[in-house]
């Protein structure tokens, strides 16, 4: 049951009242001013031990009665402690505390702020900053410019090896399935209720076109890693990984797979081959 569940006066006959809507918590005296909402009838009142508790005359419609967006009440009658106060139309007086005000000041960009501020792989001055993330801006750029002329001007199966698709389609539901575990769902269950899709195999058709372009991209890295006679080492995996900016890839391993890593550190290491020979005009 419920601690301190008020007394409930309808009309001429007394009756405890067990149907709420407590905007704030399950009980009734767990929180300061929790609010519950009483029957719109023409005579009632309200008593109750726990003098945290306001009662407000409304329906059960919360939106209708009492919106904590605009912290007011309506045309309704609340009860504090049993007694009835009027709120339409009066006029109300709130005590504030302000704990600090914020103002949002854009720094300087001098030499101590980047020593002191920024990632010492960006330099200590603001010129090697700059630099660095001029360099930052122009290799994203050509990678991007790469990875399209490669993709448009390859040439595909009209139908992708299966096995690649389905591996591709396998790390669409794998994503899923970490979010539908943390709610402690199905995927089907998962699916269902926060994704437009049916099923899995809804899910799958409506992600198509991802799967196929990352079946295409895994075919073209290890194209390119054959064309140049690549091979993948542990000590490859390795250095792809601390490119990434981290040492354990453990976690990793266990989720994809050796074979995974070693297939993206090759078509790395290949896509980086490329990259070196590439003259910008």
């Amino acid at each position: 049951g419920f601690a301190n569940v008020p007394t409930v006066t309808l009309a001429s006959s007394t009756t405890t009242m067990t149907t709420f809507v407590d905007t704030d918590s399950t009980t009734l005296d767990a929180e300061p001013a929790d609010v519950v909402f009483i029957l719109d009838t023409t005579d009632v009142s309200v008593s109750s031990n726990n003098k945290d508790i306001i009662y407000v005359k409304g329906d059960s419609t919360v939106d209708q009665s009492y919106t904590t967006a605009l912290g007011h009440f309506y045309e309704y009658d609340c009860f504090v402690n049993g007694d009835p106060i009027k709120l339409a139309g009066q006029e109300a007086v709130f005590s504030v505390t302000i704990n600090y005000i914020a103002k949002s000041v854009t720094p300087e960009l001098t030499d101590e702020f980047i020593s002191k501020n920024i990632d010492p792989k960006y330099g200590s001055t603001v010129e090697e900053f700059k630099d660095t993330v001029r360099k930052d801006v122009a290799d994203a750029n050509l990678e991007k410019y790469v990875t399209n002329y490669l993709t448009q001007n390859s040439v595909y199966a009209d139908e992708l090896p299966e096995a690649v698709t389905e591996y591709s389609s396998m790390m669409v539901l794998n994503y899923y399935c970490g979010y539908a575990s943390a709610k402690n769902q199905t995927l089907t269950q998962f699916i269902q209720e926060n994704l437009d899709a049916d099923s899995i195999q809804a899910l799958l058709d409506s992600n198509k076109e991802a799967i196929d372009n990352q079946a295409k991209r895994f075919l073209l890295y290890q194209a390119l890693a054959e064309d140049q006679g690549l091979d993948c080492t542990d000590d490859d995996v390795k250095a792809y990984f601390e490119d990434l900016g981290t040492t354990d890839y453990s976690d990793y391993q266990n989720f994809y797979g050796t074979n995974y890593l070693r297939m993206n550190a090759v078509g790395d290491k290949a896509f980086n081959n490329i990259l070196a020979n590439v003259t910008v005009g």
